[in-house]
């Protein structure tokens, strides 16, 4: 009996082998498609979902929300047409929340007492100065206002005491201008140690238009001291109430 030569035996063998082999791969390549626009469909509809949630925040006001789901477009989906629709607001967005974080921080960095009869007063730390306890000055520049003695602007120190007796010149730069002198003293030894600024509605006037604020704060054991403050949160109408903006009063009135 003839027999054929066994790779002829073969062929058909190998031949339905792969077949197979091809029909497992478009079967995998179809479902990797499916699986993939599926992936596309969830996401787009995550998008579309996260743009209109951004629209509605910015409407409400909410700043740092929307900013942080429009950072979240850009940042997840950079190419799609929701990150490029929101592209121009979140750039103002970032500047505006940016702006707001610096006011809020400028304007507490002071505190303001309200003490009724017994007078008004706020005070700001010196920008960078230690705890007291610590070694650090503890320096304050302190606003006062008492119906029996008036108002008064003044340096107060709750380490050594300030080297103006019984009065003295100081240098004063406010923002980027040149710098001025104005007219100090010192207050009393058995006094508590401040530094007291003779023209007080004028120092208020500075105050009212200042971003920032280095005077010049001799120390008896440190004749170069200075202190610099970040006044630019000052709020007049916090320390005087329907007062702000009004002359002192003479004193004793």
């Amino acid at each position: 009996m003839y027999r054929l030569p066994l790779n002829r035996r073969l062929l058909p063998v190998l031949l339905l082998s792969l077949c197979l082999t091809l029909l497992s791969a478009c079967g995998d390549g179809g479902g990797s498609m499916a699986g993939t626009s599926a992936i596309d469909a969830r996401e787009a509809v995550e998008r579309q979902k996260l743009a209109t949630s951004f629209e509605g925040v910015l409407k409400a006001g909410n700043k740092p929300l929307a900013l942080s789901m429009g950072k979240t477009l850009q940042r997840r989906w950079p190419d799609s047409a929701e990150a490029k629709a929101v592209a121009k607001q979140v750039a103002q967005l970032e500047a505006q929340v940016a702006e707001e974080k610096e006011t809020a921080r400028l304007a507490n960095l002071w505190v303001y007492h309200r003490l009724g009869k017994d007078g008004d007063s706020a005070f700001i730390y010196r920008f960078g100065d230690g705890d007291p306890e610590r070694g650090g000055r503890g320096i304050r520049l302190v606003l006062r206002d008492k119906p029996d003695w008036g108002r008064d602007v003044f340096l107060l120190t709750a380490r050594g005491r300030f080297d103006c007796a019984p009065d003295c010149k100081i240098e004063l730069i406010v923002d980027d201008q040149p710098p001025v002198k104005i007219d100090a003293f010192a207050s009393e030894p058995e006094q508590n140690p401040a530094l007291f600024f003779k023209d007080t509605d004028a120092f208020l006037a500075i105050l009212r238009a200042a971003r920032r604020i280095d005077v010049a704060a001799p120390l008896q054991d440190d004749a170069g001291n200075r202190a610099q403050f970040e006044v630019g949160g000052y709020d007049e109408s916090s320390w005087l109430g329907d007062k702000a903006g009004t002359p002192s009063p003479d004193r004793g009135g």
